[in-house]
């Protein structure tokens, strides 16, 4: 599915169930909000989203626990759900959306470029997924974005 596409099914569903959403990013670096605000009428249901590149602000702002960065790493499915849950409590929303990553030029120690970590919560449930992009940072930037829109418009198919 394109992003044009994803950004409109995700609008049609939002809409339909009366839901609202927010984002908190690390290596899309707000593609998945441009994604979500690039269709008229986003802002029915987007709240807004925060770009945490830096740990303190996943740990400050998004409540992302320290000892959980320490032990699995800040590129983790821990990591991205703490950081979905912590964005939709920040925002007063019933559904996030949460990336980490690596979008690189280059690897970060073990994990390699184009790893990306999503979450996705609705309501009380969190589901997280591991892609691995090819391709370039603008690439792995922007195909993780379309993913983890998708990976939310599944959660909300399936309710």
């Amino acid at each position: 599915m394109d992003k044009i596409e994803t950004s409109h099914q995700l609008h049609d569903l939002l809409l339909a169930k009366q839901l609202t959403v927010s984002t908190a990013e690390s290596c899309t670096a707000g593609n998945v909000s441009a994604l979500i605000a690039s269709t008229p009428g986003s802002s029915n249901y987007f709240r807004g989203g925060v770009v945490a590149y830096d740990a303190r602000i996943k740990t400050q702002i998004l409540g992302v626990p320290a000892d959980v960065i320490s032990k699995y790493g800040v590129v983790s499915s821990e990591v991205a759900k703490s950081m979905a849950q912590g964005v939709a409590k920040v925002m007063h929303t019933q559904c996030a959306i949460a990336t980490t990553g690596v979008a690189g030029p280059g690897d970060q120690g073990a994990v390699k470029q184009g790893t990306v970590w999503i979450a996705a919560l609705l309501n009380d449930k969190v589901t997280t997924r591991i892609i691995h992009v090819e391709g370039d940072r603008y690439t792995v930037m922007t195909e993780a974005a379309n993913y983890a829109a998708m990976l939310l418009i599944e959660m909300l198919q399936k309710e």
